[in-house]
């Protein structure tokens, strides 16, 4: 059930242009530090210098999907009943931002003495990191959905985003000239360095907005119940899914989508390998993947909110099979570059979408469960699949892996369109 909040005041005009614009830049700054540790580029790369194994190369985009995905659910009840997220949140996000640090001093002092305790190690942060921002998603799109009034919040999220990866450019930029111009490990230490200058400028701006109270906040029905919480509050869970086609179907699709991921942490390594480029030349297109979420998020922000952002998903899924249908033809630095962009769009597209397309399902109460539920169902395949694909590449090469991913994708674009509606499509048609 749900209740009025207890004091609910509304933001005044000046508050929200102040949210506006802190918050905005917060994700701008934030968006640009993954940029100079590309997942797609920098950080497979780093991992090439240690280990030529594809399984663990793929364990960077596993580790980090557990990282993201998990923990968002354990912090929905918490977050539904409580007005306001702010303190929490800031305490979370520690958890994503000094990992960096902790990985440039490593790169530096571990790497020449014990590769494997380095590779370990790297992990072991990759994990820390995506934690930090698997706990802190659902407080802090909590605090989006109410700072933001819903009929721009694609444009805004889109719009942040993609000035974040305006930004990014010259950080990606940044990025190459450190590879090309400095010794192993320095190069990737200067990398992570940067990386924790930007997420230090982005807390500072986070820390600065005005939260606006919950209106409504929901009382769980099982909090004087005899039945054990757990227990019942995964009878809670299940409801909401039992309760809801919409959303049931929306999160069957997804697993699809999760599945589709299967050679998306291979295209940098199939560029070294199938393409033979050099490291530096695989570097240089960390500005332009930069370049491409910049262009996806700006697109898909106005896409969603004028066609909808189920659109946005068919779209991203596409652009998703076209990368990996260039990946499977990278012969030379075009088609690589290609793969690299298409990547970008269907990055872009999916992570904007999950974003704003979930918060059309349920009540505002309950968004934190919805963003759980919906992480929790994707994780398992989002982080088992590009495993699967490195351990194939490993023992039967790149082709089986990059068409497997470009059937996934197309069956995730097509259950977008003709099967996942969300209720007010469903509430139009009828």
């Amino acid at each position: 059930m749900t209740t009025p909040s207890a004091q609910t005041q509304i933001l005044t005009k000046r508050d929200l242009r102040w949210n506006f614009w802190f918050m905005g830049w917060d994700i701008a700054f934030f968006t640009s530090a993954l940029s100079v540790s590309s997942i797609s580029t920098i950080l497979p790369l780093f991992i090439s210098h240690i280990t030529k194994e594809n399984w663990l190369i793929s364990l960077l985009v596993s580790v980090r999907a557990l990282g993201s995905f998990l923990p968002i659910l354990l912090v929905a009840s918490f977050a539904e009943r409580r007005q306001r997220l702010k303190s929490t949140m800031l305490y979370l996000t520690v958890l994503e931002r000094l990992p960096f640090l902790l990985l440039a001093i490593a790169a530096v002092s571990l790497t020449q003495i014990n590769s494997a305790a380095m590779l370990i190690f790297f992990f072991l942060m990759i994990f820390l990191q995506a934690a930090g921002g698997g706990l802190t998603y659902t407080p802090w799109l909590d605090i989006v959905s109410r700072a933001i009034p819903e009929q721009m919040r694609g444009r805004f999220l889109g719009g942040w985003v993609g000035a974040g990866n305006v930004l990014g450019i010259f950080g990606a930029a940044l990025a190459t000239y450190f590879i090309a111009n400095f010794f192993w490990p320095i190069n990737f230490a200067l990398c992570f360095l940067a990386s924790f200058i930007l997420v230090s400028i982005s807390f500072v701006l986070l820390a600065l907005i005005k939260e606006p109270p919950r209106e409504m906040v929901h009382q769980q029905q099982y909090a004087n119940t005899a039945k054990p919480k757990f227990y019942a509050w995964v009878a809670d869970m299940y409801t909401v899914i039992a309760q809801d086609k919409p959303f049931r179907r929306y999160l069957l699709i997804s697993t699809v989508y999760g599945a589709a991921q299967i050679g998306m942490g291979l295209i940098a390594i199939s560029a070294l390998k199938q393409a033979h480029l050099s490291s530096a030349e695989v570097g240089i297109d960390t500005p332009i993947v930069a370049a491409s979420l910049m262009l996806g998020y700006f697109l898909w922000g106005f896409i969603g909110d004028h066609l909808g952002h189920r659109t946005t998903l068919v779209w991203s899924s596409v652009f998703g099979a076209l990368s990996m249908l260039f990946a499977l033809l990278a012969h030379s630095f075009i088609l690589v570059t290609l793969a690299f962009i298409c990547y970008g769009l269907n990055a872009s597209g999916f992570q904007l979408s999950q974003m704003t397309f979930v918060l059309e399902f349920g009540p505002p109460a309950r968004r934190p469960v919805y963003l759980g539920l919906a992480s929790l169902i994707m994780a398992p395949f989002v982080a088992l699949f590009p495993l699967i694909g490195g351990i194939l590449a490993d023992n039967a090469g790149y082709t089986p892996v990059f068409l497997a991913g470009i059937i996934f994708n197309f069956i995730a674009a097509a259950g977008f369109q003709w099967y996942s509606k969300s209720p007010a499509q469903l509430s139009a048609q009828a």
